[in-house]
């Protein structure tokens, strides 16, 4: 069915950490958040670390001390997966982190209603149970220098480890030079022979992942990354085996959706060396596109630039965006919003999150669709978050006479205020519109966004490679105008 059709993708956050470890924030918490802006979801609390560092005896004492801790609440952990799968609508799984000096770090991802906190020695005790339990193994920040937790890609089981983690909180572990670079961390940055796109130019196939990895509880903080999965259903089986099958797409940000297909190859497909290389490639953005590239054994075999968005009105599906946040510059001041969003001669189908969360433990952002013509928004923001600013994105099927309206209140340390957006689709597809709910200079501010036609925006191509070899991998990047990257699990002729 996905070969026929445009795939359904699912959106998970396979990689997210809270205080059941040495993250922050609680277990309640981080499902609340995932149930409302994931289809799938995996708590992976750290699990061992068979060789820290010998020169550092209070880093081994201290991780020694937690994983204890973690061991006796992985009880706890996999009864709260199990409580709050729900096929069809929210997927679940039990997993956790090891790490290594030595070999990287993996996600060990369960497919079922059971998982075993193994503090396997080594990479091949790691193995052998995961082989077990048929679990899957996902390394993640592989393109750090090895040994420096970086990958030991030589040690890679192609079966046991499908997917890889590309992309995270840490940065982008596919590419050398990129947008996101590795420098949030302690690890160094990344090194060009360990990233994936390197890798791939070496003849290995690997399929991707993106997960936040994100340790204050909150799983699709925005702009730590995300999967797509492809898969025939909503239910663990069916998720876990699309990503056995590397059916995944992976997004910096923005839930870019990029459908291809070779014949009756999708994205991380294997497929008979002498088969026709014409692809057919559809990418739906968020936002104006810059370009989308074919790389062929991770270098770039063909690019093209973005369509023109028409700013023309017109009835047809539109997409909003909205941004909230700003504030008080170097302040650790917390502003929480509500936002009730109405619409005129429009009806709501979607309401994408662009939430970012931080050190502010005990507060959510949700958004919910009340009825086709309105949704409620709450929201926290801070300077101490990921990003200043959270946001939405709305996709809306809208008439001819098409208004949106906001009605915002926001309480900063200071005060509280309030403000009102009354603002015509036409005029937004030309500008964007702006409020404060505070008369302070630093006040918070509310952005709507400049709307784009979902249509005006898509691209699509057919693209016969004119030069193909074997074995060769296939991957379709698209960037679009603001930074935000989607990239196709590589399709694979040999």
């Amino acid at each position: 069915q996905l070969r026929k059709e445009r795939m359904s993708f699912y959106w998970a956050d396979l990689h997210n950490h809270n205080d059941v470890g040495y993250g922050k924030g609680t277990l309640d918490r981080s499902y609340l958040l995932a149930e409302n802006t994931l289809d799938i979801y995996a708590f992976t609390p750290h699990g061992f670390w068979p060789d820290p560092p010998a020169s550092d005896p209070k880093l081994a004492q201290y991780h020694v001390e937690q994983f204890d801790r973690i061991s006796a609440a992985f009880t706890r952990v996999i009864e709260m997966a199990n409580a709050r799968y729900r096929p069809g609508r929210f997927v679940t799984f039990i997993a956790y982190e090891w790490h290594s000096e030595a070999w990287g770090d993996y996600v060990v991802l369960f497919p079922g209603d059971t998982g075993e906190l193994f503090r396997a020695r080594n990479l091949d005790e790691l193995k052998s149970f995961a082989r077990r339990a048929g679990a899957l193994l996902i390394p993640h920040h592989v393109a750090y220098r090895h040994p420096w937790r970086g990958l030991d890609w030589p040690g890679l089981d192609a079966d046991l480890s499908p997917v890889a983690e590309v992309f995270s909180e840490h940065g982008n572990s596919l590419e050398r030079d990129a947008l996101h670079p590795m420098i949030l961390h302690s690890m160094g940055g990344v090194t060009r022979s360990q990233t994936v796109l390197e890798q791939l130019r070496r003849g290995r196939h690997v399929g991707f992942t993106a997960g936040t990895d994100d340790h204050f509880g909150y799983p699709a903080c925005y702009g730590e990354g995300l999967t797509a999965v492809a898969a025939a259903g909503l239910t663990r089986e069916a998720v876990f085996a699309a990503l056995k099958a590397r059916h995944t797409a992976v997004v910096t940000g923005d839930r870019i959706e990029i459908d291809v297909r070779c014949g009756e190859a999708v994205m991380g497909d294997v497929a008979p060396a002498g088969s026709p290389r014409r692809f057919d490639i559809a990418v739906h953005p968020l936002a104006p596109l810059d370009y989308v590239q074919v790389l062929r054994n991770g270098e770039v075999a063909s690019i093209w630039p973005g369509p023109v968005s028409s700013a023309a009105a017109g009835p047809g599906r539109a997409i909003v965006p909205i941004d909230w946040g700003w504030g008080r510059m170097g302040h650790s001041e917390l502003t929480d919003w509500t936002i009730e969003v109405e619409v005129a001669d429009i009806s709501i189908e979607r309401v994408l999150p662009c939430f970012c969360g931080g050190p502010a433990i005990d507060r959510v952002n949700t958004a919910t669709i009340k009825s086709p013509v309105c949704a409620a928004i709450r929201s926290f923001t801070s300077r101490q978050n990921s990003r200043p600013i959270s946001g939405v994105i709305l996709i809306l099927n809208a008439g001819p006479a098409a208004r949106v309206r906001l009605k915002v209140s926001a309480r900063a340390e200071d005060g509280q205020g309030d403000c009102t957006i009354d603002v015509a689709l036409a005029d937004l597809y030309r500008d964007d519109a702006w409020a404060k709910p505070l008369a302070r200079f630093s006040s918070p501010r509310l952005r709507i966004g400049q709307a784009h036609r979902a249509d005006a925006i898509a691209f699509r191509t057919e693209w016969r490679d004119p030069a193909p070899a074997a074995p060769a991998t296939y991957i379709i990047k698209a960037q679009q105008k603001n930074g935000q990257c989607a990239w196709t699990s590589p399709i694979l002729f040999k």
